[in-house]
């Protein structure tokens, strides 16, 4: 994150803009992001509206409802917003004027899933044509001339109920590849009636939707798409495709376009992409629909940035941008950039584990992994305390800063004592594998809020019982992280041995050109993709019937996609019997194999490097546990369980 001094900030981003018929305060969107808060039934809830306010509250000129479902056969979700009957209108409103409050202008997307059902919702799955949309997915049924008419109708109402609940307007989602954008896709649509054939025929379904609504609600009632700009499936939209489905739905009245990119059964995970993607890389999409149309264009794709905001702005490539993770990362982010404080932006570092990962492919409700208080409004207002403790924190890690920088905004006496002579723990670690160095912006942001809240920080000191003692605090923190698991192999202590830890950390020092790990989940397929871009050879050995198995869809992707063209092996089904000078002997499915190394790296995950806990179980300090220590997992748990434990004291 860079950082930047008041009066050296934003301009363009903070300038209105018109789309349609209203006037917007800034240029900065939050797009429609699934989140899971929503009942059951599809209704709005407290907790819904907790989390629109607070972006709202945060200075985003635009606020885009995640989608909701315009019939009760769209829903992609167990707990989507719905938007088909007259039951939802009062929550809907409720949360219009919620965003409304907020200083904010309000659109709602309109969403059907069509063919593709990414939840665990039971109902059937409807298309252009019966086209299987994605691996393992169902065979839809192809929808007839009067079906068809009766889905334009069902968005027409929506968009209704939607203007009568107190919204400016709605989005069509007409990207990724639900309903709208599989009439778009030649890949999808195979029609030869009215409907398909063509591009004019493939987008008259979104064309009389626009029209409809338009009829419906009047001239003062905003409706935008946002589309694929390249769906990057052979024979799905293309660039130039885009082009011409954007001049026709402008044609059809569309007010603005937001230009993203992919589809569900896209081969890369373009509509929800990982750190590994490069900011702003979809810009370039934007930037060519701009040109092919009048009316304003939104672009999205990692733009965490304030400056790249601006820039994009400043060369004419779009007219707003969309921050979606970002402003889940931090909802004030848009705040801080106006006032020039880039710098106490908290980054989002586009791991997806609690937002893409949670919602889209488990279902479950949206988790941060840097902002524990999302979803969970009242974490984030800190209570002052009413008793000062002194406060010492082991350990400089993520769950470590975390809880040493809120228990003195809490008003404690902090002391974080860190062995080496840097803060970040495992993450240090973390961002040296091709495509992580996101992280680090991360290390650097909890870094300078530890300072910011006057936590007394010792780098290069080693906590012994002797040296707790001498403090007498009333609380310790023991953010002591984990240590590896060596596995029972014989041979595993041998001299050319070394855990995925000492190869990251000591930058892969005594590290030979053939190289075997073993254990294929994140950390072992990340080492091996760092040695193999430093030009190792490298084979991995895993237990499991699935490489990265540990992994969420998109940023498993990439990095298997990063390993097969590196020519990296990835065996499964491996059972690794012992270990020589030099060679590993292991079994594959049964049968007895071997392979020739110059040195085996261990990847086959962590304990809890707790034992201090036990040793200073007798003092009167109050000890607590966070991250690792407490229980090994990401930087989400880390964070999560230092924040918390922060609050306790």
């Amino acid at each position: 994150m860079q950082d930047m001094e008041v009066g050296n900030k934003p301009t363009l981003l903070f300038k209105p803009v018109r789309v349609g018929v209203i006037e917007l305060k800034n240029r900065i969107v939050m797009p429609p992001m699934a989140t899971d808060y929503a009942t059951s039934e599809g209704h709005v809830t407290q907790r819904v509206i907790d989390y629109y306010t607070e972006r709202s509250s945060g200075g985003v000129g635009l606020v885009i409802v995640e989608a909701a479902a315009v019939s009760p056969q769209a829903r992609g979700l167990s707990r989507e917003l719905c938007i088909d009957d007259e039951r939802y209108v009062e929550g809907l409103t409720s949360l219009a004027q919620a965003i409304h409050g907020g200083g904010a202008k309000a659109f709602i997307q309109l969403m059907h899933t069509g063919g593709y059902i990414p939840g665990k919702v039971d109902i059937e799955a409807v298309a252009p044509s019966p086209v299987q949309l994605g691996p393992g997915g169902p065979i839809p049924k192809e929808l007839n001339v009067e079906e068809i008419n009766q889905v334009i109708q069902s968005f027409i109402s929506a968009a209704h109920r939607a203007k009568r609940a107190a919204y400016d307007g709605v989005e069509l989602h007409s990207a990724h590849g639900y309903l709208i954008g599989q009439f778009f896709s030649p890949f999808s649509n195979r029609r030869t009636d009215s409907y398909g054939g063509t591009v004019e025929g493939r987008t008259r379904f979104a064309q009389e939707i626009i029209q409809g609504i338009k009829e419906k609600t009047g001239k003062d009632f905003v409706v935008g798409c946002r589309i694929s700009g390249d769906e990057f499936v052979e024979g799905g939209v293309t660039l130039d495709k885009a082009t011409e489905i954007a001049r026709l739905l402008q044609k059809a009245g569309a007010d603005y376009l937001s230009v993203s990119a992919g589809s569900w059964w896209t081969k890369l995970p373009y509509p929800m992409p990982p750190m590994t993607f490069p900011r702003g890389f979809m810009v370039y999409l934007a930037d060519a629909v701009k040109r092919a149309v009048s009316i304003p264009v939104v672009t999205a794709g990692r733009i965490n940035d304030p400056l790249l905001a601006e820039t994009i702005l400043r060369e004419g490539r779009a007219d707003l941008i969309a921050m979606g993770r970002a402003l889940i990362a931090d909802p004030e982010l848009p705040r801080k950039a106006a006032e020039g404080k880039v710098s106490e932006i908290r980054p989002c570092i586009a791991c997806n584990v609690g937002c893409i990962d949670r919602v889209v492919f488990n279902d479950q409700d949206m988790k941060c992994a840097v902002n524990p208080t999302l979803g969970k409004i009242e974490l984030g207002k800190l209570e002052r305390t009413k008793a000062t403790k002194k406060v010492l924190v082991i350990g400089g890690g993520p769950g470590g800063m975390t809880a040493a920088t809120i228990a003195a905004l809490r008003g404690h006496a902090v002391t974080l004592w860190e062995q080496s002579e840097i803060l970040g723990g495992q993450m240090l670690m973390a961002c040296l594998p091709p495509g992580k160095e996101e992280i680090h912006y991360l290390i650097e942001y909890m870094w300078r809020e530890a300072e910011r809240a006057s936590v007394e920080i010792e780098l290069g000191r080693t906590a012994t019982l002797a040296s707790i003692r001498e403090v007498k605090a009333d609380a310790i923190v023991l953010a002591t992280g984990s240590e590896p698991i060596c596995p029972p192999v014989s041979g595993i202590d041998g001299e050319n041995v070394l855990t995925a830890r000492e190869v990251l950390t000591k930058r892969m020092v005594g590290v030979g050109a053939r190289v075997v790990v073993i254990g294929g989940g994140q950390v072992g397929c990340e080492t091996a993709d760092y040695l193999a871009w430093a030009g190792k050879k490298v084979t991995v050995l895993e237990l499991l019937p699935r490489i990265a198995s540990d992994m969420g869809p998109p940023a498993r992707a990439m990095l298997l996609r990063s390993l097969r063209n590196q020519g990296v092996e990835m065996l499964t089904n491996v059972d690794v019997k012992h270990i020589t000078k030099t060679i590993v002997d292991f079994t594959l499915n049964e049968e007895e194999r071997a392979v020739n190394y110059d040195t085996v790296v261990i990847a086959c995950g962590s304990q809890s490097n707790d034992e201090m806990a036990d040793a200073l179980a007798g003092m009167t300090a109050k000890v607590y546990k966070v991250g690792d220590a407490a229980h090994t997992g990401k930087i989400l748990e880390a964070v999560e369980s230092g924040w918390a434990t922060a609050c306790e004291l």
